[in-house]
C-alpha cells in the first residue's frame, strides 16, 4: 500500500527537498509507486505530495506530514518518479514553470 504525505516548501528550499527525495528514490532502487509531485501555491511556496512505497518511512524525507488518498490533487507536475505511473493517477500533467 502508498503512503502519500505533503509538505510546503519555501521556494529556497525546493532544490534541496528535491535532491533528498530523489536520493531515497535512487537508494530504493526507483520504485514504481515513489513519486514526487508539485502544485503551485504561490510564487513564495509550493505544495510538494510524496508517495512512498509500503514499508518505507515517511520520516526518510523531513517535515512530510501523511495524507489520506482522497487528499490528492486532480493535476500537479511530476518532479521525481515514473511518468507512466504518475500518468495513472492524475488526469493532467503540467510543466511547472519555476524549475
Amino acid at each position: 500500500m502508498t503512503i502519500w504525505a505533503e509538505r510546503i516548501v519555501d521556494i529556497g528550499d525546493w532544490e534541496r527537498v528535491q535532491n533528498l527525495f530523489e536520493e531515497h528514490f535512487k537508494a530504493l532502487k526507483g520504485p514504481r509507486e515513489m513519486m514526487l509531485i508539485c502544485l503551485d501555491d504561490d510564487h513564495r511556496t509550493a505544495r510538494f505530495v510524496a508517495a512512498f512505497p509500503d514499508g518505507a518511512p515517511i520520516s526518510l524525507c523531513e517535515g512530510f506530514v501523511e495524507i489520506q488518498p482522497d487528499q490528492l490533487p486532480k493535476t500537479a507536475a511530476l518532479l521525481v518518479g515514473h511518468q507512466d505511473s504518475f500518468e495513472e493517477l492524475f488526469s493532467f500533467v503540467h510543466t511547472h514553470r519555476w524549475r
